[in-house]
């Protein structure tokens, strides 16, 4: 209570003397007393604005003194918790960041704001809150995290239950954080419908990285991109999403809604590919002639085609595809053009399949369950982290204006 009431005296203070010079500089947060003023949010954001290339780093006013008032915090804490910050273990971490970030190679902290016309204190308050962040996690949070066997079993038990996961074929472009002054150009060409290849070959040289990813469960994202691509329609781009070396640019090509129990198992299918141009015929006359299972391959036999026999996991198959065949009979001949929904050329081959059967997967390998135990620690250190940090912010007198 005491320490509400001097910061509530101390903001009294501050208030009043914020007329004197509210015409060059303006306060904008107070945390335990301490004001953080405009000149601040501008300094943060004119480092932000070098260290990232893009506006879409720390350009938001609100992040940018959201962030401020974290470090403060974090600040406060440190002191609480008796964690100090030499200067070799500052260095180290604007090393750290300076490599990813692709700057200031070789410099020192101080070598670097003052080649670029940065502020120093700004600079270093920032390193010095992500290296305090990362002592608390390692002692309040890292010793107490641990995956055990039932947390597998759980997680296991979930991919095999009847709700439904969301499934998404996307387009993703990486753009690492050296290469954020053509992030905005790939946005652009990625909401025109420019060719992902095209993408690829341009920003070449930048190390910008482009891809096509299909079957992606919505799941395996962070909870906030997760509810982004969830609510998106489809040709939507989503990002950028900063990530650990650079910002992930997502652009959503088709979403569907399959069984996690469907979706986590296998099929066995048999299939054969015909031009695009025969394919309706081919399927009319086996359909004609009552293909299934067992008589699929001497009805492809007798029309000139080579049946091959597949067992696949359904998860790798592309979104439209998992959909057709969670909601086929068994027997049933289908036409992946169907699945594909236009998106193919008139020159591609079309698949015609019949789905014989479907299994649910054995106990997980030793590689699924490193990968299970990954995901799941990953998970709890996310959860943890996010309420370690609201119950920081929660211990102390903050006031935005």
């Amino acid at each position: 209570m005491l320490r509400y009431l001097l910061c509530c005296c101390a903001l009294c203070v501050i208030l009043a003397s914020h007329h004197c010079y509210a015409s060059s500089v303006r306060i904008k947060a107070v945390v335990d007393g301490k004001a953080i003023t405009s000149l601040d949010v501008s300094r943060r954001t004119k480092a932000n604005a070098f260290f990232y290339k893009t506006a879409h780093a720390g350009s938001d006013q609100g992040e940018v003194l959201q962030s401020l008032v974290d470090e403060s915090v974090l600040e406060l804490e440190a002191k609480e918790l008796g964690i100090s910050v030499g200067k070799r273990e500052l260095e180290a971490e604007a090393s750290k960041m300076f490599s990813v970030l692709g700057v200031c190679d070789g410099l020192s902290v101080g070598e670097c704001v003052a080649q670029n016309g940065l502020d120093y204190k700004s600079v270093e308050d920032h390193l010095r809150s992500r290296v305090i962040w990362s002592k608390i996690l390692a002692t309040r949070v890292a010793p107490f995290l641990a995956v055990s066997d039932s947390d597998v079993e759980n997680y296991v038990d979930e991919a095999k239950s009847a709700g439904l996961e969301t499934v998404l074929d996307l387009e993703q472009v990486f753009v690492p954080f050296k290469a954020g002054n053509v992030l905005d150009s790939v946005l652009s060409e990625l909401n025109k419908g420019v060719a992902l290849d095209k993408i690829a070959s341009r920003y070449r040289e930048h190390a910008v990285y482009a891809d096509r990813a299909v079957g992606v469960t919505a799941s395996a994202f962070l909870p906030d991109v997760k509810i982004s691509l969830v609510k998106a329609k489809v040709g939507q781009v989503i990002g950028p999403i900063r990530i650990d070396r650079g910002y992930l640019v997502l652009k959503l090509l088709n979403k569907v809604k399959v069984s996690k129990g469907f979706l986590n198992s296998s099929a066995s299918i048999k299939r054969v590919s015909v031009a695009r141009s025969d394919h309706e015929n081919v399927l009319r006359v086996m359909k004609g002639r009552g293909a299934n299972c067992d008589t699929f391959d001497g009805i492809a036999k007798n029309m000139g085609l080579d049946a091959t026999s597949l067992d696949v996991r359904v998860g790798d198959l592309a979104s439209k595809l998992q959909f057709m065949l969670s909601n086929a009979e068994l027997g049933e001949v289908l036409s992946s053009a169907a699945a594909a929904g236009g998106d193919s050329s008139e020159g591609e081959k079309v698949d015609l399949i019949v789905l014989c059967g479907v299994s649910q997967g054995g106990s997980p390998t030793a590689e699924e369950v490193y990968k299970i135990k990954q995901a799941v620690y990953t998970e709890k250190l996310v959860s943890a982290s996010g309420r370690l940090m609201e119950s920081i912010r929660g211990r102390h007198f903050t006031k935005k204006f």
